[in-house]
């Protein structure tokens, strides 16, 4: 599914790995919930940014 940016998420400063799982935890769900995709259907798309491949959990 792809129809354009649709959410944002303002971020103020810099962002590391445990903001950036609060994002996918909070806002992504949110999103995906908004749209009708199932987690398991959503393809979710990454750059090699260390933060993205954290074990912060």
């Amino acid at each position: 599914m792809w129809d354009g940016p649709r959410y944002l998420t303002k971020i103020k400063g810099g962002m590391d790995s445990e903001l950036y799982c609060k994002i996918l935890n909070d806002d992504y769900k949110d999103t995906l919930r908004y749209y009708g995709v199932r987690q398991p259907d959503g393809i979710l798309q990454q750059d090699n940014e260390v933060k993205n491949s954290t074990n912060y959990e």
